[in-house]
């Protein structure tokens, strides 16, 4: 491989079209150049700066109606009616308020009738909540989105004039938006909508020809004020604003070609308050019966042809092609194919689609894997932990306890407990889905601490907080409390023979619900607690994940780190477990009450 094909693959796609295109249009450049020297240059020249002259003396004049409003605006500094509102209106009486209102209505008709660029002026006063109108002479209270736009663009010097929702806006407010610190409001704002008719009446008179026209365009912002029938030349226009080298004073631009017709554009700009003036006439106006070197223009459209069909069959080899391979492996991937990969030997934009392509779908087949495993591993975890909840020790026992309540004729009893147990067994054997409203797992968790009073009778009291309001609107895993709540009575209270005492409460956070369960069981020191903090961080498959382990794993399969259980020491003497259930599914912005 010789040193120019190592140079040209290592090239980007950009510089290769670049170079290509140049080498093939420089003749028609060439024809082009000496098509335009010859005859009908010097008339388009003298022309031209006529139009530029022209252009520079129009824009003055609207340039100085402008400035003229803009220093009216300023002048409202020292309104009394307008400071009074806007620093005295908490003592002023409401005659007094009104009469202040209606002199300042007075003084914006008169503003707006004063310049017939303004079509209508507003005045946003934020200590009375309202905003006065020349149009309508009504006081309204302020839109907050429309205020919010207007100080957003108020005391921008780089950009007087702006563009919201299709109006053109002059902003002051006092005191400025610079001077503004913190969240301090203005003490009022004073905003003009220009008028786009009047402003198009003032370009209709500004034309060149009978084919001419003019517009009026901002530099900073996208809105564009043309003369009656230039609304065509609003988009092709814009692309020469862009061109920082056309839009720096008066000056010449390129010509425009429209349909068959070819365009002369001059332009001036008034820097300060960032607006251009473009002012743009059919050359046949201008060149009149000039139509000399009609062969050469053949020629060029001889040659214009050639180089798109050379150019256009490098644009296939370069791009057209590397699309066709890289669409391809799409469509393999989309019929379930994760082994294709795309070769790719050039160093150009397409090598580094190729590149990322190939890692995609390795990490997609990665993602797939990663979410196999979580499911499988969540329908494990569940299914061991449904296992461990029917067990024969509780349901003999609950058994033997009706047998002995039957025997003492405890018939009431009998019938709450044999009620309760039915909502337990049916809740913890119903199947169909992975996750419950939280008030029915927290009623399965009651009815359980309800087995429970009735079997210990006197020897625990539990106690359960009311649900929280939230319960009824967030779904959670399945039996994550009941579990916990059981650990408490298998534990807590193995050897405890009175006194037993057990609190279920909630504690609801911005971001965050946890469900806390104490009891006045064994006390543990800070080693064992710190011991039994590690285990729930351990995720091995093989392990077995019953109780407390199963809850916490579950909710970190479901929440991330956001989620799972907390225990410390409690209060009451025992053990403290906290299940945290992040309400909006991301990580906490702060970390839970651990006390």
């Amino acid at each position: 491989m010789t040193i120019w094909n190592r140079w040209w693959q290592r090239l980007t796609i950009y510089p290769k079209l670049v170079m290509s295109f140049l080498i093939i249009i420089l003749p028609v450049f060439a024809v082009s150049l000496s098509m335009n020297v010859m005859g009908a240059e010097s008339v388009r020249k003298e022309i031209t700066h006529s139009m530029s002259t022209s252009a520079r003396q129009y824009l003055n004049l609207i340039s100085m109606d402008l400035n003229r409003a803009i220093r009216q605006q300023r002048e409202y500094i020292n309104h009394k009616d307008l400071i009074n509102l806007a620093i005295k209106a908490p003592v002023m009486t409401e005659i007094e308020k009104t009469a202040s209102i209606v002199r300042l209505q007075q003084q914006l008709r008169q503003f707006k009738s004063e310049n017939a660029f303004i079509e209508d002026t507003i005045l946003f006063i934020p200590a009375i909540g309202r905003t006065l109108s020349a149009n309508d002479g009504s006081v309204q209270t302020i839109v907050q989105e429309e205020y919010e736009a207007m100080k957003a663009f108020a005391g921008r010097m780089d950009m007087p004039l702006i563009s919201w929702r299709n109006k053109l806006y002059l902003n002051f407010s006092y005191p400025d938006a610079i001077t503004l610190t913190g969240q301090k409001e203005p003490l009022f704002l004073l905003t003009l909508e220009l008028s786009k008719s009047g402003l198009q009446d003032a370009l209709s008179q500004f034309r060149f020809g009978r084919s001419g026209g003019a517009i009026l365009a901002s530099t900073q912002s996208d809105w564009i004020v043309s003369s009656p029938g230039g609304e065509t030349f609003n988009e092709h226009l814009k692309s020469y604003l862009s061109q920082e080298e056309t839009i720096t004073g008066t000056s010449e631009l390129p010509s425009l070609r429209m349909g068959d017709q070819r365009y002369t554009v001059v332009m001036d700009r008034d820097s300060s308050l960032g607006i251009t003036l473009i002012a743009y006439v059919e050359e046949s106006d201008l060149l009149g019966p000039i139509k000399k070197y009609r062969t050469w223009f053949w020629v060029l459209c001889v040659l214009s042809i050639l180089a798109v069909i050379a150019f256009s069959y490098w644009i296939y080899k370069w791009i057209h092609q590397p699309l066709k391979k890289l669409v391809f492996a799409f469509r393999r991937v989309e019929q379930g194919n994760l082994q294709v990969t795309v070769p790719h030997v050039n160093h150009d934009e397409f090598g580094y689609l190729f590149v990322q392509f190939n890692g995609m779908v390795a990490e997609i087949k990665r993602l797939i894997q990663e979410v196999y495993e979580k499911n499988y591993r969540l329908q494990v975890s569940e299914y061991r932990q449904l296992q461990s909840q029917i067990n024969p020790h509780f349901l003999y026992n609950s058994f033997f306890i009706i047998y002995r309540m039957a025997k003492l004729q405890e018939t009431d009893t009998v019938i709450r407990l044999t009620q309760h147990l039915g909502e337990y067994f049916r809740f913890i054997t119903r199947d169909g889905t992975d996750e419950v409203l939280l008030r029915e797992e927290l009623t399965h968790a009651k009815n359980y601490v309800d087995i429970q009073s009735i079997r210990f009778n006197n020897r625990i009291n539990a106690l359960f907080e009311d649900f929280p309001a939230i319960a009824d609107t967030i779904t959670v895993p399945r039996l994550i409390v009941q579990p916990i709540i059981e650990n408490v009575y298998q534990h807590a209270f193995r050897n405890k023979l009175s006194d037993g005492i057990m609190q279920i409460s909630f504690q609801l956070d911005i971001d965050v619900l946890c469900i806390v369960v104490e009891d006045n069981g064994s006390e543990k020191n800070n080693d064992a607690l710190e011991e039994l903090n590690k285990r729930l961080l351990i995720s091995e498959r093989d392990m077995e994940t019953t109780g407390m382990i199963n809850v916490h794993h579950r909710l970190r399969i479901k929440y991330g780190k956001a989620g799972g259980l907390y225990l410390s020491p409690s209060a009451l003497g025992g053990l403290k477990v906290q299940i945290t259930i992040p309400l909006q599914g991301g990580e906490l912005h702060a970390e839970p009450d651990h006390r």
